[in-house]
């Protein structure tokens, strides 16, 4: 009976310490977004592949998307030697942002064509458009996770990038050309 027990308690704590295993892939991905909504760039380069990350910290537009920024790790699939971890990441809509940013700089120039503005005075007018909880877009990512010398890392791509800033660059196109074809930007 001693033994039965013995063996009892021994497969209870083989499979409690299997099943409490942590998920590399998935804690690289957190980490990585963690650090991104913090906007702590040296600590975000940790989770990815390339030390091209740039030091953002100036960049109030990329500031405030990634301040804005939630996410939900979705799941976690295993392929080959890799992973794929898939995540809804929420941020700030940039149709919305760009047409209250184009909004309100128009709206100085109207008045003062030759305005110059400052870091400072741009800085303000995202701050302004940022403040009472903006208009949210929900995407969705894959994201390649690797072994790269013992440590797990996070591919980037211009899927994740297109999440976390809600497509801001093909939004932004798209509003130029509306804006070229006559299209007066609405409230």
């Amino acid at each position: 009976m001693k033994k039965f027990a013995l063996c009892l308690v021994s497969f209870i704590l083989i499979f409690a310490l299997c099943s409490c295993s942590k998920n590399p892939a998935k804690d690289t991905v957190e980490g990585m977004l963690s650090a991104l909504s913090a906007c702590d760039f040296e600590k975000a380069k940790n989770y990815v592949d390339t030390q091209d990350i740039t030091n953002y910290s100036e960049d109030y537009i990329i500031n405030a998307f990634l301040e804005n920024m939630s996410y939900e790790i979705l799941n976690v699939k295993k392929d080959g030697k890799n992973f794929v971890v898939s995540a809804k990441i929420t941020t700030i809509n940039s149709r919305e942002f760009i047409k209250k940013y184009v909004q309100k700089t128009m709206a100085v120039l109207q008045t003062n064509f030759s305005k110059k503005f400052t870091a400072e005075e741009l800085k303000n007018i995202v701050n302004e458009i940022t403040k009472d909880n903006p208009q949210k877009s929900e995407n969705e990512a894959s994201i390649l996770v690797k072994a790269q010398d013992g440590a797990y890392k996070e591919l980037c791509n211009d899927e994740l990038l297109g999440a976390l800033f809600d497509h801001y660059k093909e939004t932004y196109d798209e509003i130029i050309k509306e804006m070229e074809q006559g299209l007066v930007l609405e409230n």
